[in-house]
């Protein structure tokens, strides 16, 4: 395991690296917060991510990716003036920046206080030190209450973007593809395994060897494992691979809506908080193709402390009433 540390380290090594992580902290005062205030405390210990993901994002990530950063600011700098939030800042405290997972789960949250804004509805941070609550609570222009709580759902989806940004700093020729709705371990658990295997089918040899060969077939596979495969991009002449399957997405949808159910059923008191809404967001291609699928039947949830559910796959550049894929769920 500390080999992906050490491996982290040396791919940071880099005066433009610390360039552009210093920039973008100064250029963005609200995403500042929750950064490292020096470089060189990027790399963590921290099984199995090994660092600070949103300060790696920031010194890597190449200036056409600069909307990403300005959006982020943007809404942090929203949050900030809301009733609340200093209580909610500091139960979420700095994991939210550091966790590839969390990171999705507190942008959707302020997607979704967005949204309410958007609408003109008031919008309060309910969460009080050692207290549970739902994420948020929204008074509407009616003068209505309705308490929201927000969920990015993923089997795989996480792990998959800490991994293409990886192997990016690796060689930019490098990419990644998975096999969707089959079901595979702990994304955590192996995260660490795949990540190992991957440092020694990366070596500078090895990255040659998967060049010349690229340039004449494209693309290489140089892993595969888990469903996870890494690939050499080149010139070559395609070659289409034969296992590149996918499982049937009407057989995972109704298993997926009861996770989500089931993980959200009994947290932050929602029992006790009503009426309420469950909003959901996946990004991942397996959860687009689950419930928005032509090939998938009628859904519904059953639930005992969740009132209603509405499914989204909205990315982190869109508003959420921009998005295209959208689904409310009715209760059984």
């Amino acid at each position: 395991m500390t080999n992906v540390k050490e491996h982290i380290t040396s791919l940071l090594e880099s005066e433009q690296y610390k360039d552009q992580f210093n920039n973008r902290k100064q250029k963005y005062s609200s995403i500042a917060k929750y950064v490292p205030a020096f470089y060189e405390q990027i790399v963590r210990e921290n099984h199995p991510w090994f660092c600070h993901g949103l300060a790696l994002r920031m010194a890597t990530y190449p200036p056409t990716r600069e909307p990403i950063f300005q959006r982020l600011n943007y809404l942090l700098k929203m949050a900030e003036n809301l009733e609340g939030w200093s209580n909610e800042s500091e139960n979420i405290g700095m994991i939210w920046a550091e966790d590839y997972g969390q990171f999705f789960h507190n942008l959707w949250m302020l997607q979704c206080v967005e949204y309410f804004i958007d609408r003109g509805d008031r919008v309060v941070f309910p969460g009080r030190q050692g207290k549970k609550s739902p994420d948020l609570k929204i008074i509407t222009t009616n003068q209505d209450e309705l308490y929201i709580e927000c969920y990015v759902f993923s089997k795989w989806w996480f792990v998959e973007v800490f991994i293409e940004d990886i192997i990016g700093l690796i060689d930019p020729n490098l990419s990644l593809e998975r096999t969707y709705n089959i079901k595979l371990d702990g994304a955590r658990e192996c995260l660490h395994v795949i990540l190992e295997e991957i440092w020694e089918i990366t070596e500078k040899s090895e990255i040659e060897k998967a060049k010349r060969i690229a340039y004449k077939k494209s693309p290489y596979i140089m892993y595969n494992n888990k469903g996870i495969k890494v690939l050499m991009e080149g010139e070559g002449e395609y070659q289409p691979d034969p296992q590149n399957a996918h499982g049937d997405p009407s057989n995972s949808a109704g298993i997926y809506l009861d996770e989500i159910i089931r993980n959200k059923e009994n947290k932050n008191d929602l029992s006790t908080h009503h009426p309420n809404c469950l909003m959901v967001n996946g990004l991942g291609v397996d959860f687009q193709r689950i419930f928005f699928s032509d090939r998938v039947g009628y859904l519904s949830f059953e639930s005992n402390n969740i009132d209603a559910l509405k499914i989204h796959a909205c990315g982190i550049d869109k508003k959420l009433e921009e998005c295209s894929y959208a689904l409310s769920v009715p209760s059984r």
